[in-house]
């Protein structure tokens, strides 16, 4: 079954055992991209995808979106793989 949900409906839920798809993540805010990425429980599995020079958000830029931001932060997590 696929759900889909706006980012408005997960705060302050735990999703566990499920595979999350994010498309278009470079238009998230760093703060949005945390509210996605620390609802993650127990056996989830997180797919975020986006391109940063395809950016359509005006808050945000090539350096300060989300995408790019949690990138940075889990480089060196053996658990992401790019």
């Amino acid at each position: 079954m696929l759900i889909v949900e706006p980012l408005t409906y997960i705060r302050g839920r735990t999703i566990p055992n499920q595979y999350m798809i994010v498309d278009e993540a470079q238009n998230l805010t760093p703060h949005e991209m945390k509210t996605i990425v620390t609802r993650v429980g127990e056996g989830t599995k997180i797919v975020l995808t986006g391109d940063p020079n395809q950016i359509d958000n005006p808050d945000v830029n090539l350096s300060s979106n989300g995408l790019r931001g949690w990138l940075k932060v889990s480089r060196d997590q053996q658990c992401l793989g790019m």
